[in-house]
């Protein structure tokens, strides 16, 4: 994940993840299917059959998406934030995915993590499977950031790899919000069956 362009470069740096490029996503807000009977509040991330179930995504919006070629990045901020100044971020990626596990997937982002800034962040494994790991960081400030706090799941499908993120510019999540997120991505699910929209 090297030779980034000074665009991406900056948008690495805002979402913590060495990334090179994205691909495009349909999105849509599911709504209820009748007053009687609703369906679960849910988020779903395009054709390859990722949902997010959360109370909550009505307050947000999308800040970004960046496309390339068989991987995608789309981040969300809270409504009325700004992407270039956020407070809160919530960021879904989509890639094609390799020969590696998601154990070595997370391993391979705390070793770019820790080259950026060494010492800086502490990693913890909250749940892990054999095709999903759920875990958090916590960040002291680095490269011109404030402290951070985030809560992330790695989850591999049949065809694509998954990454889930919600981070917020604080020294640590209230314990509110972190189990709020910690549930939101647990329950988080993918179509082990749905085709890889990569090309």
């Amino acid at each position: 994940m090297t030779n980034l362009t000074c665009q991406h470069k900056k948008v690495a740096t805002r979402a913590l993840m060495p990334i090179i490029g994205f691909l495009s996503l349909v999105l849509w807000i599911a709504a209820p299917v009748a007053a009687a009977e609703p369906e679960e509040p849910h988020l779903d991330l395009g054709a390859n059959g990722i949902t997010v179930p959360t109370d909550s995504f009505l307050d947000w919006e999308i800040g970004s998406t960046h496309k390339g070629h068989r991987q995608l990045m789309i981040e969300f901020v809270r409504k009325g934030d700004d992407i270039n100044n956020w407070k809160e971020l919530f960021t879904y990626q989509n890639f094609a995915k390799g020969k590696q596990t998601p154990e070595e997937f997370l391993n391979r982002l705390k070793a770019a993590r820790e080259k950026e800034c060494p010492g800086a962040t502490v990693w913890n494994v909250i749940e892990q499977n054999e095709s999903s790991i759920l875990y958090e960081w916590r960040a002291k400030p680095c490269l011109g950031w404030p402290e951070q706090h985030e809560v992330a799941r790695i989850i591999f499908g049949e065809h694509n790899l998954f990454v889930l993120h919600y981070v917020a510019k604080v020294p640590e999540l209230a314990p509110d919000t972190r189990t709020k997120w910690i549930k939101t991505f647990h329950d988080a699910t993918v179509d082990s069956g749905a085709k890889s929209g990569h090309r």
